[in-house]
């Protein structure tokens, strides 16, 4: 790993620690420092990530990366919205709902279209485009639903839509006929999401994914063209 190389170069020994395993505090203890490499994988970071690295940080006092104060909203656009709200930095008009009477209220008199987003996902994962009060509302119920989200991308190409059609048919059959539950996707990198809706307003024209990234005082940005699902 380029870390591990980076600080070995500078002079610091390096020391693999499993803090998903048994005694990650202790573990921590030892050492000097502690980073960890975040991916999208939220039963991990909420989970497990978040509250360890605080303990280390925060009650074992060592410097640990990423730091409380810029983990505590990773992937969390829930988090991500409130911020920017305090720190007033334009966004576009953003409405998190937490109950579900205020979800179907309110999407009664949106304009419409209207973008909804689940709290976690990166590359345009987990986001849908309503353009009516029905289909808006359909999304509340199931995101306030028993079971909630689990379906964390959409499905491309009439051949995959096909092949998932199918699947889903025999596994409802399955159910039916022998009380079987279909298996969970061997690749569920996303928690189940429920009781709550985040809604965005649509902005128009917007040809490009913008990203910007920013290290200390410094900021460099990139961008690249949307293209069409």
């Amino acid at each position: 790993m380029r870390w591990a190389e980076a600080l070995r170069s500078r002079g610091a020994q390096v020391k693999w620690l499993d803090l998903l395993g048994e005694s990650p505090v202790a573990q921590a203890a030892a050492c000097d420092g502690i980073m960890w490499h975040w991916a999208h994988y939220p039963h991990e970071i909420r989970l497990a990530a978040l509250p360890i690295l605080r303990v280390i940080e925060e009650y074992l006092h060592l410097p640990v990366f990423p730091n409380m104060a810029t983990a505590w909203h990773y992937d969390d656009k829930i988090a991500q919205s409130y911020l920017l709200k305090a720190l007033d930095i334009a966004q576009p008009e953003t409405r998190v709902f937490w109950r579900k009477a205020d979800a179907l209220a309110w999407c009664q008199q949106a304009r419409y279209p209207l973008v909804a987003k689940l709290s976690g996902g990166a590359g345009s994962e987990n986001v849908q485009l309503f353009h009516t009060p029905d289909t808006a509302c359909q999304y509340v119920e199931k995101c306030f639903s028993g079971t909630g989200i689990l379906i964390h991308s959409e499905i491309r190409g009439s051949w995959k839509k096909a092949k998932r059609m199918v699947k889903n048919s025999l596994q409802m059959l399955s159910y039916v006929c022998f009380n079987r539950f279909p298996p969970l996707p061997s690749q569920l990198y996303w928690m189940p999401q429920k009781n709550y809706a985040l809604f965005q307003e649509f902005l128009p024209d917007n040809e490009f994914d913008t990203r910007v990234t920013v290290i200390g005082n410094r900021a460099f940005a990139f961008r690249r063209l949307n293209r069409p699902g």
